[in-house]
């Protein structure tokens, strides 16, 4: 009797053992739900915020931080406009040399300076003026700067501001820019993404040829002027996309097109050319590196200048035109050089680069 109450009383002790393991925060059967009491607070690190069980570590609601620009009159920082998390806190540059600017009572960044930081904020105003213009060549070849901060004072980003600054990673273009010069951003080859505010209206030639590591643009409403060459040789290119509201150009098929979608100009290596397009512009292909076929509509009339120059990987090219269509194309100089030898694919045939039909 004794024997039976003994291995009874243990029997019912290791099954209340059991039941508060089961319902413990945390416990072994993760099949048992857990009322999670959430805390009132975000939890966050430099990526993400969330919320916290306060008795385990589940979270719900977990996102990226959506980080705005912050400034005061001695750093500048972002900062997560939802958890209000704070990073990359910069003083201000002291070093910078400037010009004034008499016409309008301002000035401009000319050169680095004495400034020795990898990380640059450059300050909205100096002397009492504000700073509107980063001067042509002003930190080109700093190698070894890694981040700039450019204030929302600055209108204009002149040629060659930043060139050949090869670890610069990462830029934040203000909403107040209106021009980013010829070659301003070229050679600047760990830049992974660009937004062109709705500010800008002009983005000038090779203003970001180069940029290897370069692999969506997005280009604002305001934009109506291009110029010629301005991605090439970002080999890593794969997502072109243009404000719905642009007037002047638009994206299809991750292309740039004209808005009445005729003229491409600007392909990538993933591009497909929209059936509309009868001209692919001068350079619109150049130094895409990774492009290796494309497909051309029948529509195309025209191929300008240096359009698929230095293509080097290129193998074929499918027409969805005759032989005779293809051969009556007008094509520019040197449209094709430094491609290797591909084939065209007709549909009636084939040729090789020069036209002449492969049996």
């Amino acid at each position: 009797m004794k024997k039976r109450f003994l291995v009874f009383t243990l029997a019912m002790l290791l099954i209340c053992c059991l039941t508060l393991v089961l319902v413990a925060c945390g416990g072994n059967n993760d099949n048992q739900p857990h009322a999670h009491v959430w805390d009132k607070t975000y939890s966050k690190d430099d990526f993400d915020h969330w919320f916290a069980c306060s008795g385990c570590e589940e979270k719900t609601n977990l996102q990226k931080h959506s980080f705005e620009l912050k400034a005061n009159d001695n750093e500048t920082w972002k900062e997560c406009s939802v958890c209000y998390h704070i990073k990359d806190k910069i003083e201000y540059a002291k070093g910078l040399e400037y010009m004034f600017n008499e016409y309008d009572k301002s000035y401009s960044v000319t050169g680095i300076g004495t400034e020795t930081a990898t990380k640059i904020a450059i300050p909205p105003t100096y002397e009492g003026k504000p700073v509107t213009i980063i001067s042509a060549y002003a930190f080109e070849n700093c190698f070894k700067l890694t981040d700039i901060v450019i204030p929302n004072s600055v209108t204009e980003i002149n040629s060659s501001a930043f060139s050949s600054c090869t670890e610069l990673a990462s830029i934040n273009i203000p909403d107040s820019v209106t021009i980013i010069d010829s070659q301003a951003f070229q050679d600047c080859s760990k830049l992974d993404s660009i937004i062109i505010p709705d500010s800008v209206t002009t983005i000038g030639s090779k203003a970001f040829k180069n940029c290897y590591k370069l692999a969506s643009i997005t280009i604002g409403k305001s934009v109506s002027y291009i110029g010629v060459n301005v991605f090439g040789g970002c080999k890593e290119l794969s997502s072109i996309v243009v404000d719905e509201n642009n007037d002047t150009y638009k994206s299809e098929g991750n292309c740039l097109l004209e808005s009445n979608g005729t003229t491409l100009i600007l392909g990538c290596k993933n591009s497909i050319i929209p059936d509309s397009v009868t001209t692919i512009g001068e350079e619109a292909f150049i130094d895409c590196f990774e492009l290796t076929n494309i497909t051309i509509s029948n529509n195309v009339t025209n191929i300008d200048d240096y359009a698929f120059y230095n293509c080097s990987k290129l193998t074929s090219i499918t027409f969805e035109g005759t032989k005779a269509d293809w051969n009556s194309i007008s094509k520019g100089s040197n449209w094709d050089s430094a491609t290797g030898n591909y084939i065209i694919i007709c549909t009636d045939g084939k040729l090789d680069k020069n036209g002449n039909e492969i049996a």
